[in-house]
């Protein structure tokens, strides 16, 4: 399970990668569930926008990226990625999602404004973490295949 807290700190979202398709929400000042939504198979990890609007779930299972709204969690979308999808960031500039990939090396770059597929970075050696630098300047991988960064 992967969890993230929205930049207000109001809320909480969790993942429930084993079997249940879903991702809770939970109202931080007491820890009670607000709500959940239905994703696809197996949601590993979660990234929420810079503006706490959305939040962006893989479904490792799915080769999926769920996009749920966060003002009544409803999803909004999927696009497909893939396959085992690993991890996912939203860049500080609020403009893309990533997704890597680690069993087909590569990273999906996802466009927030109408969450379309803004392009694929193959021949990667099994890229696992994505971090973004402040600015969103430059992205860093670290690929496991590779050893390096």
């Amino acid at each position: 399970n992967d969890l993230a807290v929205t930049r207000t700190g109001k809320e909480l979202i969790v993942t429930n990668l084993n079997g249940k398709n879903s991702v809770g929400i939970f109202n931080t000042l007491d820890m009670k569930m607000a709500g959940k939504a239905l994703v696809g198979a197996n949601p590993r990890q979660v990234a929420i926008s810079q503006d706490d609007k959305m939040a962006y779930v893989i479904n490792s299972g799915a080769r999926t990226v769920s996009r749920i709204r966060m003002s009544d969690r409803k999803v909004m979308g999927e696009l497909p990625v893939g396959y085992n999808p690993v991890d996912i960031k939203v860049s500080p500039d609020n403009e893309e999602v990533l997704v890597s990939c680690l069993d087909s090396d590569d990273l999906y770059v996802i466009k927030v404004k109408d969450f379309t597929l803004k392009k694929r970075v193959a021949g990667l050696s099994r890229p696992w973490g994505i971090e973004f630098s402040p600015w969103s300047d430059y992205v860093y991988i670290a690929s496991y295949g590779d050893n390096c960064i």
